[in-house]
């Protein structure tokens, strides 16, 4: 069975990289599968298999995508039928496939997919592993494989590094591990806030800063944030209360507090993870970037809910920030709800 638990970022940038070598210099290859928890980089890696596939033949009718639920025999047929003799290979992308793939793999679209005329990729959706059995057939076709894995918390400042350059922007270590504070480990966030920045800044070769970044990015001021988090870490709901209906009166950016909110969450889940397994607490607070004096207070915090709730507040985030983005329900009624629920 194929699973993420001995795979690694690094193992997803080799595998890809080589695939990509090999489309570039025509080989056709074995069926490429493209699976793991990452949905981010599941969709990365499609997106570039893609766009290297039409680069190199520049024909829209050599690249087809399905989804595996709309895919039956009969379509199986007709794209043998429909096989040209001008065009020199086409790509076709399969997506979804965790439910029907294994039927279609004994019919019809097995003998299509190992004819070596065409160049299929299957997509799964984000899942830690892949069915045994169709693992198995994969694997007794000569499947390529690529684990989409998202990089470790420790690895993703430079990770960020990387991906700034793909849109032309030269970050600092210290600036890179802003958009951690900021986003998490959400990659698609990451995604979105570097393509803004590179607009901003579209044009400079300086590296920039965190000072260059953060009136760009929706952060509260430190002090503000260091306040607002002491009050919640100590549940002192009033306070906390207080202080937000303030900073909203001055004009703070709801979704900056919300961001402050949801990175509380994330740290609160880390650090309810890292206490479990003993971590001495200098290595929590340096995993966390973190001072000890925070990390003693989260501890605290912590150790008096249980862990589920971080967890379900994160979830109740994502929905406060689609609130906060799509309608016309007040800032302050938002965040007060979820202030109640941290404190």
């Amino acid at each position: 069975m194929l699973d993420k638990s001995s795979q690694t970022y690094k193992d997803f940038a080799i595998a890809l990289g080589k695939i990509q070598d090999a489309v570039k210099s025509k080989t056709i290859l074995a069926p490429i599968v493209i699976y793991g928890p990452s949905s981010y980089l599941g969709f990365k890696a499609c997106n570039a298999l893609r766009d290297s596939w039409l680069q190199l033949y520049g024909d829209d009718d050599s690249f087809h995508s399905f989804d595996a639920d709309d895919l039956d025999l009969s379509l199986c047929d007709s794209l043998v039928e429909q096989r040209s003799l001008f065009q020199s290979s086409t790509l076709y992308m399969l997506k979804r496939c965790e439910k029907k793939l294994g039927a279609l793999l004994t019919g019809q679209l097995g003998s299509v997919a190992s004819s070596g005329q065409e160049q299929w990729i299957f997509a799964f959706s984000p899942s830690d592993k892949l069915p045994a059995k169709l693992s198995d057939l994969l694997q007794k076709m000569g499947a390529q494989f690529v684990c989409c894995v998202d990089p470790f918390p420790a690895d993703l400042p430079r990770f960020i590094l990387s991906l700034a350059k793909r849109f032309g922007v030269a970050l600092s270590l210290d600036a890179a591990s802003l958009f951690v504070t900021v986003c998490g480990n959400d990659l698609f966030q990451i995604d979105n806030e570097l393509s803004k920045i590179a607009l901003i800044f579209a044009g400079r070769e300086a590296v920039l800063t965190p000072s260059d970044i953060t009136p760009y990015l929706n952060i509260l001021r430190e002090d503000h944030a260091f306040e607002l988090t002491n009050f919640i870490l100590k549940r002192k709901g009033a306070q906390a209360q207080m202080l937000l209906e303030d900073l909203l009166g001055r004009g703070e950016s709801g979704l900056a507090i919300l961001g402050l909110f949801a990175r509380h969450c994330r740290n609160a889940i880390a650090v309810s993870e890292l206490h479990s397994r003993r971590s001495p607490l200098r290595e929590i607070a340096s995993i966390l970037r973190l001072p000890v004096p925070v990390v003693n207070l989260y501890n605290d915090y912590v150790r008096s809910q249980p862990h589920e709730l971080f967890a379900s507040l994160l979830i109740e985030c994502a929905r406060a920030d689609e609130y906060l983005k799509s309608s016309r329900i007040s800032e302050e009624l938002v965040l007060s709800s979820l202030l109640v629920s941290m404190t």
